[in-house]
């Protein structure tokens, strides 16, 4: 609810039309609350499903969430857009069972099957052949108790052991008997007590209750374990293989987990992934020698992992793409302990990379990644296990020019970007490019963030802000307190209910009555004292009945309860919106603004949103941050052109972006760093659709970047990332919504 920009005698932004020239240093600020119930469903996964070049997740609470490549729309979200992080499966509660398959995704429900993405084969099972970007129900199937997915087909278990694939059968993957593909489920007839199923690529094999293997489908590499390479369209027992248990499927071999721990593989060998030393094919099962006491096993394309005693993870295979977690080229043999995960209990192994559920629900991950199947927020190849950031139950953002920060479950606070003045509150300077949790810090129920500096508000209304404490420069001798890098409580303050930090001045909302309390430097009036600079707390005279507050450059506005707006300090672009150009030290009322529900102040702009749903700006527009299709200046408020039905708004330094109902965000200025999240950096002077994004529920902008707090409690950044403010991880600006990478060190 603040916003503003650092500017002072040693710091200034010079500007040229919408671009900003950094000829010294100027910074921005803002911060926004959002009651967002806390859901953290990565961690608490129990089971991980790896396609070709994307990852599902599914929790114990029945929610499947999905990251990777998304051409053909097989991350379930509505869309086509590829996700570097974790995204929820629209529509799906109550799951028991996933599948990935090469570019499609299944979901078992109550015993009935859902399925997403590419359908060319019929793989989707609804009886047609068109992509579906969302869980498609399949009608006439029911009873499923485990499905598995190949590259374009796909196979259920039903309750009476039974089996029903569907999708491409030009191999005989299907095995119906019949070479043709099927757009429907299609029963195996003569197939029944089937206890486990697996789908390599082409290929399908099952366990049956007493232990039996049986595979079908293509078999050029021997994969069908029946010592031939002859295609089988029906199932066809394997010869060497007693008391199985569990069993997995890659692109060209198969291998089954028996009763005693040990594990036998069979098919293609030409990258060694039959972990027999020899890179000779095999049409009948080995058994592989070393590697013993295994719980779980997972076949990639031309790669095999196993856990197995000690909680080891073992990969064997091809490497060249790192998806055995090795930099060398191939593997003959089973290799252990190779540097995590930690504490595997559930391995899945996709196209060129693989995925463990840990021992405490969550999610690592490592290999070939261009597509973000890894999910940790970027496009890196990672030859060790990553941990995959869980949606943090994030309730309230606050973001500045250069630096983030996130209110978490329990009152924790985090934040990450600029961190030369200590504003990260982590008792250090060093920039931070992911969440790191504010030291010291009191259970909090509001924070901001200013130029330099952010703040928090304690639960019992005590005020702590760390970083560098500008508010309070000697303009005279040039000297100021020391900087504080973790947090220093406000004397004199109490009862705070909110808080705004503005360039060089803060001000909070204190006591039953709603008084404002401002301190800091006060050169054009934003205390609204009357032209008094205080170091210490100072109440506004006769002034009461606020429920809000936010800060810009060098003016403050103050939301009343009885839905008026008033403003106070520097006026020359008119974002007092008082009809006048002069200074106030004083606050003064903004006329024709009623039933007010909530203000955003950019650098030198304002708006308000009304509870109807419109919102108005005013003030500076020549990077058309008003909305108004114009870059003319505006002294009074003016609605924004093609808005409505609004829930939430903020303001950068020269651009504005609002949430409308259903979680569609809008932006619109400037857009040189990619702060109005379109994909593009083209300036607009009207509210344009940030892409990607469809379920935000609370949205705060920095100078040059924008946030967004989703329905489940997770961050998306935007925009300039020069000193990690979007808190991905990385350091390049980008224009489309990113997950926030909040690590395991900020859920202590």
């Amino acid at each position: 609810m603040a916003i503003g920009g650092y500017a002072d005698t040693n710091a200034y932004w010079a500007t040229s039309g919408c671009r900003a020239l950094y000829v010294l240093l100027a910074w921005l600020f803002t911060s926004i609350s959002a009651d967002v119930q806390a859901q953290l469903p990565l961690e608490n996964i129990v089971h991980v499903a790896a396609g070709d070049r994307h990852t599902c997740a599914l929790s114990s609470r029945g929610t499947v969430w999905c990251w990777g490549r998304n051409e053909f729309g097989q991350l379930g979200d509505g869309t086509r857009l590829d996700q570097t992080s974790a995204i929820p499966v629209n529509g799906l509660s109550g799951v028991t069972a996933i599948a990935a398959g090469a570019f499609h995704t299944c979901a078992v429900i109550a015993g009935e099957v859902s399925c997403w993405g590419w359908n060319d084969y019929g793989q989707i099972g609804d009886g047609t052949t068109t992509d579906r970007t969302g869980p498609t129900k399949i009608d006439g199937l029911s009873g499923v108790v485990a499905i598995t997915a190949g590259a374009l087909h796909t196979c259920a278990i039903t309750s009476g052991g039974g089996v029903s694939c569907w999708g491409r059968n030009l191999d005989g993957q299907l095995g119906n008997g019949v070479p043709k593909s099927r757009t429907t489920p299609t029963v195996i007839t003569g197939l029944s007590d089937v206890s486990t199923i697996a789908a390599g690529a082409h290929h399908t094999c099952a366990i049956t209750i007493g232990g039996r293997v049986l595979c079908w489908g293509r078999n050029i590499d021997g994969q069908l374990g029946d010592g031939s390479t002859m295609q089988r369209e029906t199932p066809t027992p394997i010869r060497g293989v007693a008391s199985a248990l569990a069993i997995a499927a890659g692109n060209n071999h198969t291998c089954a987990l028996t009763r005693g721990g040990r594990v036998a593989c069979w098919g293609g060998n030409e990258f060694s992934q039959l972990g027999n030393g020899t890179t000779t094919d095999s049409a009948t099962p080995i058994e592989l020698s070393g590697l013993v006491n295994v719980a779980a096993i997972a076949a990639g394309r031309f790669f095999t992992c196993a856990i197995a005693g000690g909680d080891n993870a073992s990969c064997w295979g091809k490497r060249d793409i790192y998806q055995a977690s090795d930099s060398a080229t191939n593997s003959g043999t089973v290799r252990e302990g190779f540097g995590g995960p930690p504490r595997p209990t559930a391995i899945a192994a996709g196209g060129y990379h693989a995925c463990a559920v840990t021992r405490g629900g969550g999610v690592s991950c490592w290999g070939k990644d261009e597509f973000g199947q890894i999910g940790n927020g970027a496009t890196t190849t990672r030859p060790i296990p990553m941990s995959v950031p869980g949606v943090s139950g994030v309730s309230s953002l606050a973001a500045s020019g250069f630096h983030t920060c996130a209110l978490i479950r329990g009152g924790r606070v985090s934040c990450w970007g600029w961190n030369n003045s200590g504003q990260l509150g982590d008792g250090t300077r060093n920039n931070r490019s992911t969440p790191t949790a504010v030291s010291d810090l009191f259970s909090a129920s509001a924070i901001t963030a200013g130029a330099f500096s952010s703040c928090a508000v304690a639960g019992d209304g005590g005020v702590a802000c760390w970083g560098r404490r500008d508010i309070h420069i000697d303009r005279r001798s040039g000297s100021r307190e020391t900087d504080h890098t973790t947090p220093t409580v406000i004397t004199g303050l109490s009862g705070a209910s909110a808080i705004a930090a503005g360039t060089t001045h803060i001000c909070a909302v204190t006591g039953q009555r709603g008084d404002v309390s401002c301190w800091g430097m006060n050169y054009n009036g934003e205390l609204g004292d009357g032209g008094k600079t205080g170091l210490t707390p100072y109440a506004i005279n006769d002034f009461h009945g606020v429920r809000t507050v936010t800060a810009g450059m060098s003016h403050t506005c103050a939301l009343a309860h009885d839905g008026s707006v008033w403003c106070w300090g520097a006026n020359p672009h008119g974002v007092r919106a008082d009809n006048v150009r002069e200074s106030s030290m004083t606050p003064k009322a903004i006329i024709g603004l009623f039933d007010v529900i909530a203000i955003a102040a950019g650098d030198y702009h304002t708006c308000a949103l009304t509870r109807d749903g419109v919102v108005s700006c005013w003030g500076k527009n020549e990077c058309g941050q008003i909305g108004d299709g114009t870059r003319e200046n505006r002294i009074s408020p003016i609605a924004v052109v093609e808005l409505s039905g609004v829930i939430a708004i903020t303001a950068g330094a020269a651009h504005s972006c609002a949430i409308s109902l259903g979680g569609k965000t809008s932006c619109w200025g400037n857009n040189d760093f990619g702060q109005l999240g379109d994909g593009s950096t083209t300036t607009r002077l009207l509210p344009t659709l940030v892409g990607g994004l469809s379920d935000a529920k609370a949205i705060v902008a920095g100078d040059h970047h924008t946030c967004v707090i989703t329905s489940m409690g997770g961050v998306s950044c935007w925009g300039s990332n020069e000193y990690g403010q979007l808190g991905d991880g990385d350091g390049d600006f980008i224009p489309i919504p990113r997950a926030v990478v909040f690590w395991d060190t900020v859920r202590q």
